[in-house]
């Protein structure tokens, strides 16, 4: 009687689901939020160097009033 050996293997896939739709919504929002936080620090830098150049805040609203007044 003979006996023999039989190796068994396993194959297993994966899937990937992301769609790519789904990649370009986050790219996209991510984008966007870049852009936001980049307008964003130049608005915050922009008011301080104005509050600088003006003489504080006081004198930054002052001359925010005389300008759109046109006085």
């Amino acid at each position: 009687m003979e006996t023999t050996k039989t190796l068994q293997t396993t194959n297993v896939t994966t899937k990937d689901n992301t769609r790519v739709s789904d990649t370009l919504a986050h790219v996209t929002i991510s984008a966007f939020a870049i852009g936001s936080i980049a307008i964003g620090i130049l608005g915050f830098a922009s008011m301080i160097g104005g509050m600088v150049n003006s003489g504080g805040p006081l004198g930054l609203a002052l001359n925010w009033f005389k300008a759109v007044n046109g006085l």
